[in-house]
C-alpha cells in the first residue's frame, strides 16, 4: 500500500507542477514535457506494483525478466522510485524558476519570412537520397520477405545508416515546422510564408513519402519528433490556432505514427495487406497498451540491484570524444548504454533503453542525478526565454532561427532524451537545433518577399498577414 501512497503523491505533486509551469507560460510544451518525463519514468511502475502484490495488470513486459533482470518490490526498488520522482521535481522546479514570467503567446514585430519552395526542395532532396543510402538494404529484405526493420537494424554499412537517419530527420524535422507555418494560413508570429495551392500538395507528397518509406522501415522516433515539433510549434506560431482541429488531427496522426510498431514486423510486401482504417485507428489502443515505458523504468533499479560501479565522468568523455567522426576513431568509447547492459548481463540481439537519471547515476551517483535534472530543467528553460529574446530582435539570423524554434524542438525530443544517457545532448545539438535552423536559414525568403510580408501585415493588422485569395484553399 505504501507504494501506491507514494505513487499517487508524487502524481499529484507532477500535476501541480505541471499546472505552475502552464500558469506561468501559457505553453503546452511544459505540460507534454512533465508527462513525458513521468511516462517513461514512474508509470510503469503502477502495473509493476500492481503484478508484485498478486494483482494483474495486463501489461506484458515480464519478457523483459528474462532477457534484463527480475523487479522486486525491494529497497533498491523504493529508492529506484524516489530518485525518479525526485529527478522530475528538479527539472520542473528549475525550469519554473528559471524561466521568465512572460507568458505565450508573444508578440513578434518582425516575423521571419521563409520560402515554402525552399523547404520542400530541400527536405524533398534529403528524402531521395536517404531512400537511395539504403536503398540495398530494403531491396534485400523485400527479395528475403523478411522485415526491413529487423535487417536496417543489423546494417553491414553502419556509416550509410547513419547518414540515411540524418537524411530522415532534414526531411521531416523542418518539413513538420513548414506545415505548421503554412497551416497558420497568415496568422503567424514567428514564422511567416506566403501560401501556395502547390504547397500544400508539396508537403503532402513529401510527408506521405517519408511516412511510407518510415512504415517500410520501421522507423518511429523521426515521425514522432516532427509530429510533436509541428504541433507545438504551430499552437505557438499562430495567432489563434484551432486547438479543437489539431486535437482531432494529432490524434489521427499519432494513430498513423504508432502503427509503425504493429507494421514493423512483417515484410515490406506483407504490410500493404495490413493496412487498413481500423487497424490505424486500433494503433491508439496498443499505445494505451504498450510496454514502452519498462525497459528504461528498469534500468535504474538494475543499477542498483547490480551494484555497478560508478564510471566518475565516462558520459562526459564520451561525448566530447564523439565529436570526432567514426570514420576517424572506430573504437572511440561507448556510451553509458553499453556500460549499463554490459553490466546487468542483458541478453543480446535486442535493443533496451537507459534512463536519463540512471545514467547520471552512473557518472555520479545520486549528485549526478540532481546535476542532470538541473541541467536538463535549465537548458529547457532558457530555451524558452530564448523565444522571449527572438520577439524583440530583428532580422533572419541563425541565431534568431535558432531562438524561436529551438524550445519547441528540444520539447518535441523529450520521449528520446529521457531515454538516453548524458551523451544524448550531442543528438539534441545536431537533431533538434542544427537541422531545422540550418534548413529554415537555407530557406530564408528574399528581401523582396520580406518588404512585401511586411507591408502585408501593416495593411491587414496582426491577424492576418496576408488577404484570402480565391485561387488558396482554406486551412479552416
Amino acid at each position: 500500500m505504501s507504494y501506491y501512497i507514494f505513487l499517487s503523491i508524487s502524481v499529484g505533486a507532477l500535476l501541480a507542477l505541471g499546472w505552475a509551469l502552464w500558469k506561468t507560460t501559457r505553453s503546452i510544451a511544459f505540460p507534454f514535457g512533465i508527462a513525458v518525463l513521468y511516462y517513461w519514468s514512474l508509470h510503469g511502475a503502477w502495473s509493476i506494483v500492481t503484478d508484485q502484490l498478486g494483482g494483474d495488470s495486463q501489461k506484458r513486459y515480464h519478457y523483459l525478466y528474462d532477457k534484463m533482470f527480475a523487479v522486486q518490490l525491494d529497497e533498491n526498488y523504493a529508492w529506484t522510485l524516489a530518485l525518479y520522482a525526485v529527478f522530475i521535481l528538479v527539472v520542473g522546479m528549475t525550469a519554473l524558476l528559471s524561466i521568465r514570467p512572460v507568458k505565450m503567446p508573444l508578440d513578434c514585430s518582425d516575423p521571419i519570412p521563409i520560402s515554402h519552395d525552399r523547404v520542400i526542395a530541400l527536405c524533398g532532396v534529403a528524402a531521395v537520397v536517404s531512400l537511395f543510402s539504403v536503398y540495398g538494404l530494403l531491396n534485400s529484405a523485400i527479395e528475403c520477405g523478411t522485415s526491413a526493420y529487423v535487417v536496417t537494424r543489423a546494417p553491414t554499412d553502419i556509416g550509410w545508416f547513419r547518414v540515411h537517419q540524418i537524411l530522415n530527420r532534414i526531411a521531416l524535422i523542418p518539413a513538420s515546422l513548414g506545415v505548421a507555418t503554412l497551416l497558420t494560413s497568415g496568422r503567424c508570429r514567428f514564422l511567416v510564408g506566403e501560401v501556395r495551392a502547390r504547397h500544400y500538395w508539396a508537403y503532402a507528397l513529401l510527408l506521405g513519402f517519408m511516412y511510407c518509406f518510415c512504415v517500410a522501415l520501421g522507423n518511429k522516433n523521426e515521425l514522432t519528433v516532427s509530429l510533436f515539433s509541428g504541433c507545438l510549434f504551430y499552437v505557438a506560431n499562430s495567432t489563434k490556432p484551432k486547438t479543437c482541429r489539431l486535437v482531432v488531427l494529432g490524434l489521427a496522426l499519432l494513430a498513423c505514427v504508432a502503427f509503425v510498431d504493429f507494421a514493423r514486423r512483417f515484410s515490406v510486401s506483407d504490410i500493404t495487406s495490413k493496412v487498413s482504417a481500423s487497424e490505424i485507428a486500433y494503433s491508439l489502443v496498443r499505445i494505451a497498451d504498450s510496454n514502452e515505458c519498462f525497459a528504461a523504468h528498469m534500468s535504474l533499479y538494475g543499477i542498483l540491484h547490480y551494484e555497478l560501479p560508478l564510471t566518475y565522468g565516462s558520459s562526459i568523455y564520451s561525448l566530447l570524444a564523439s565529436a570526432v567522426p567514426h570514420l576517424l576513431w572506430p573504437d572511440r568509447p561507448l556510451d553509458i548504454y553499453w556500460y549499463y547492459a554490459d553490466g546487468v548481463a542483458a541478453v543480446e540481439g535486442q535493443g533496451y533503453t537507459i534512463h536519463h537519471a540512471a545514467g547520471w547515476y552512473l557518472n555520479f551517483g545520486i549528485a549526478g542525478v540532481v546535476l542532470g535534472a538541473f541541467l536538463l530543467g535549465w537548458i529547457w528553460a532558457e530555451l524558452y526565454n530564448n523565444v522571449l529574446r527572438a520577439t524583440r530582435q530583428l532580422g533572419a539570423s541563425w541565431w534568431r532561427i535558432f531562438c524561436i524554434i529551438g524550445f519547441f524542438t528540444f520539447s518535441a525530443g523529450l520521449p528520446s532524451l529521457v531515454r538516453s544517457g548524458p551523451e544524448v545532448y550531442k543528438s539534441v545539438l545536431v537533431e533538434s537545433f542544427f537541422i531545422p535552423v540550418a534548413v529554415l536559414a537555407f530557406a530564408r525568403a528574399p528581401g523582396i518577399c520580406r518588404a512585401r510580408v511586411l507591408a502585408a501585415r501593416k495593411k491587414n493588422g496582426p491577424e492576418r498577414l496576408y488577404p484570402r485569395r480565391r485561387h488558396t484553399p482554406s486551412t479552416h
